[in-house]
């Protein structure tokens, strides 16, 4: 009887022990540029389904990059900036390793709602 306590106890504190243990990662490596090649800072960077706990939205560096460990799984990417159109692609982070995905923005059509922002109801600023 004593065996069978001893061993319900090792059973349980080892299903503990791998519950414990961290999800698979992969590392992910994100390059926003436009479509001459010129990095985009502070783009927003979104995952569909959101891997993270406590943020849904990142935003990429001065140079045009979000750099992080996501847990391996397949996602949708979403990249916005005013002044360019929505980009979006379907990922696939592996286990343990490094992946760069580089996203060229497109320029915004004048009457897309993140040129409306940038230039204000769609209309080019006046100059005097």
């Amino acid at each position: 009887m004593a065996a069978a306590r001893i061993a319900a106890v090792f059973v349980a504190l080892l299903s503990i022990e791998l519950s414990a243990q961290p999800a698979p990662q992969g590392n992910l490596t994100i390059q926003v540029t436009d479509p001459a090649g010129v990095v985009v800072p502070g783009s927003r960077v979104q995952f569909d389904p959101s891997p993270f706990r406590h943020r849904s939205v990142l935003k990429t560096d001065g140079r045009g990059q979000a750099v992080l460990a996501v847990p391996a799984g397949a996602y949708t990417l979403v990249i916005t900036c005013p002044g360019f159109k929505r980009w979006t692609r379907e990922i696939d982070v592996q286990s343990g390793g490094s992946q760069t995905v580089v996203a060229k923005l497109e320029i915004a059509d004048m009457g897309q709602a993140g040129s409306r922002r940038l230039f204000g109801a769609g209309h080019l600023p006046r100059f005097s």
